[in-house]
């Protein structure tokens, strides 16, 4: 069931219409905003380098571990290498004055 939730004067908002027991759209914004302050207080330490020689690793250590029998540990490592660039990317189009 939907509810909408007054405003001033008891004017309904439509952005603050919510689902019962679900965030409204202020607060998953601000829980965005959150989570990407917390992404760039963590990675900002990290070279963007890193994120490219880590995609690099994770495709040789991949290799080795495939070569070597171990096929399913060479398919979940082999996943590794787009989120290291993903990573990379995001952090250099967010934050492109760090360079």
């Amino acid at each position: 069931m939907v509810r909408l939730v007054g405003g001033n004067g008891g004017e309904l908002s439509p952005r603050r219409q919510t689902l019962k027991g679900s965030y409204t759209m202020v607060e998953t914004k601000d829980q965005a905003v959150e989570a990407q302050q917390t992404f760039f207080r963590v990675t900002d330490n990290v070279p963007e380098e890193a994120w490219y020689w880590a995609a690099l690793g994770s495709i040789g250590i991949s290799a080795m571990l495939k070569l070597s029998g171990k096929d399913d540990w060479a398919i979940f490592v082999g996943q590794w290498p787009p989120t290291f660039l993903l990573f990379g990317l995001y952090h250099r189009l967010i934050r492109p004055s760090s360079r």
